[in-house]
């Protein structure tokens, strides 16, 4: 008699368990990735949509753009409209937390980058070898570091030229993906 009373819970032990087995698994296949944006950084990107100046949009631009993907450096360039002389107008240097004053590169000395701006294509340049087009780079704007470059090209308006914005990373260890 003491089994038929065990018998009888037995069918609502089952069931308990394929509704917990059930919530896990839907748990498991419901995995949201941590939020790569902050509230500031919306903020941030609220003001740079309602900017009217051009360079100051460029500044907050860069400045944005350096924060959001962690870079030591994020430059706007432009590519050259005669001659082999990359226009950069504005940089943003994170660690120094300023803004660089705009220079142009020799294109003659950053061969891979210049063509990638005058055709309009991505690129990624790895900083490890002494003959890097990123120390180039990188002595331009008065660093010692080491470190791996990006560049996206982009029309920030639909009558405005093509422009590059190119990221350095803080160091050697971290690369950029092609999610980048």
């Amino acid at each position: 008699m003491i089994a038929y009373a065990f018998l009888l819970t037995l069918p609502l032990r089952l069931v308990t368990q394929k509704t917990v087995r059930k919530t896990v698994e839907r748990t498991k296949t419901i995995q949201l990735a941590p939020p790569r944006i902050s509230a500031k950084q919306i903020e941030a990107l609220v003001e740079l949509l309602s900017e009217t100046s051009p360079q100051r949009y460029y500044e907050a631009l860069t400045r944005f753009i350096a924060t959001l993907m962690d870079a030591e450096y994020c430059l706007l360039m432009m590519p050259p409209k005669t001659g082999e002389q990359i226009v950069v107008p504005v940089a943003y240097g994170s660690e120094a937390n300023k803004m660089i004053n705009g220079f142009s590169i020799d294109g003659h000395k950053t061969p891979s980058l210049l063509e990638a701006i005058k055709v309009g294509h991505s690129l990624r340049l790895d900083g490890e070898s002494n003959a890097s087009e990123v120390l180039t780079l990188l002595e331009e704007l008065g660093s010692k570091r080491s470190s791996h470059l990006v560049m996206a090209m982009f029309h920030p308006n639909p009558e405005s030229q093509l422009m590059g914005i190119v990221l350095l990373s803080k160091s050697l260890d971290s690369r950029w993906s092609d999610q980048d």
